[in-house]
């Protein structure tokens, strides 16, 4: 019984080791392509389930109730011809908070330049020292900044390792590439795009953001079960940090992005705030998020 026992234990414990990082859900919708067959995009889903979820990222132990949650929604919008798609993608990131079953947002950020090659039962290889396929590249840049922005909201500047993996992934990247699968990966492609984020993620002058990330979360939000109004008061000291971007930097990617994902749970919080921390809290944010004052203006009416 004690061998038994032993055996029992150590399976666990190399199951709990060896636990991937990520929970990813993964949609691929292709309703407006008729000219494949739609049973190829079924199993691509499935390709990209399994390349996100299987893989080990980092070197660190998770527990399978640890994993982080996030999602993709791959949209293909053209057939290009060749096993050549276009697409746009929508990634999206949520950590629960601390002591509670509530899941806050911290990513999501639509993709506009997501095409790639796929060959149905073609596996997507992957080496992170190497360009394998613009489809390997673009999931696996993707779980690194996941996982950055992630490890982000637990620890001070915790995700740049994870970070710097995104920047090797971006610079293995060729410049050209068929069916536009180059566009996105240039910081000249537009001004939001891949090459942009991680510029300013690991720019020294924009890290007040990820330090208002992790104050907000680890000294607010994972509070806010416990105390409501220290929490709360955490938050808003957060928001505070990134007051002086909104001069030097209003149209930041970062900040645009951090706003994106928390706007509607900002609202939520302050709406339920005293009367003088509420208004304190709504020029902060109007502010920092002017394009949106119209949302903020709920927060108004208590």
């Amino acid at each position: 019984m004690a061998k038994l026992l032993g055996i029992f234990w150590l399976l666990l414990l190399a199951f709990a080791v060896s636990a991937q990082e990520l929970n990813c859900n993964v949609q691929v919708v292709a309703s407006k392509i008729t000219s494949t067959d739609p049973k190829v995009f079924k199993t691509l889903e499935t390709t990209i389930f399994e390349f996100m979820n299987n893989r080990k990222w980092t070197g660190d132990v998770f527990l399978p109730e640890e994993r982080i949650e996030c999602s993709f929604i791959i949209n293909i919008t053209e057939d290009l011809g060749g096993n050549n798609f276009k697409a746009t993608a929508n990634i999206q990131l949520s950590r629960t908070a601390y002591n509670s079953s509530y899941n806050s947002p911290i990513l999501n950020y639509a993709d506009p330049n997501f095409s790639f090659s796929y060959t149905e039962f073609e596996p997507v290889q992957f080496n992170e020292n190497m360009f394998n396929s613009n489809l390997a590249s673009l999931l696996a840049y993707w779980a690194y900044i996941i996982i950055g922005m992630d490890y982000d909201t637990y620890s001070l500047n915790g995700g740049t390792p994870h970070f710097n993996k995104a920047l090797t992934v971006l610079n293995n990247v060729p410049q050209n590439m068929g069916a536009g699968q180059s566009t996105g990966w240039q910081p000249f492609d537009g001004n939001r795009n891949r090459s942009i984020l991680l510029d300013e993620i690991l720019k020294p002058r924009l890290e007040v953001i990820r330090e208002a990330a992790y104050e907000y979360h680890r000294k607010g939000l994972d509070l806010m079960f416990e105390n409501t109004a220290t929490g709360r008061a955490a938050i808003l000291a957060a928001l505070k940090k990134m007051e002086r971007l909104a001069e030097s930097d209003p149209n930041s990617m970062i900040l645009q992005m951090f706003f994106d994902a928390k706007r509607t749970e900002l609202i939520g919080i302050f709406t339920k705030a005293p009367p003088g921390e509420r208004n304190e809290a709504y020029n902060v944010l109007v502010k920092l998020d002017g394009k949106k004052t119209d949302m903020y203006n709920q927060m108004k009416k208590g």
